[in-house]
């Protein structure tokens, strides 16, 4: 008499549940890929520009409370955070038109 191999069978529902998973995995690891790019790109940046940059992005202030830290005014702190993120807008488009 030969032995039957046990095969663990598995419902639709829980192969659905593993292939959503495995693909909200990936999204979450190719955003993260993402933001490793872009913060090598504001690391490129000068310091002032930079510090602004995290200052907003990480730090989640507002332009009043940034050129506090900074010693400027809000209407500098909005235009270097402008400036930062057009250059790296440009930046990006210049990759992807090679």
């Amino acid at each position: 008499m030969k032995k039957e191999k046990k095969v663990d069978k598995i419902s639709f529902e829980e192969a659905e549940d593993v292939i959503v998973s495995s693909a909200i995995l990936e999204e979450e690891v190719l955003e993260k890929q993402e933001k490793i790019e872009i913060f090598k790109k504001i690391q490129k940046l000068d310091e002032q520009t930079r510090n602004v940059m995290y200052l907003r992005i990480l730090g989640n202030l507002n332009y009043k409370e940034i050129a506090e830290i900074m010693g400027k005014t809000s209407s500098w702190a909005r235009v270097v955070f402008f400036r930062g993120k057009q250059k790296l807008k440009e930046e990006r488009e210049n990759e992807e038109g090679m």
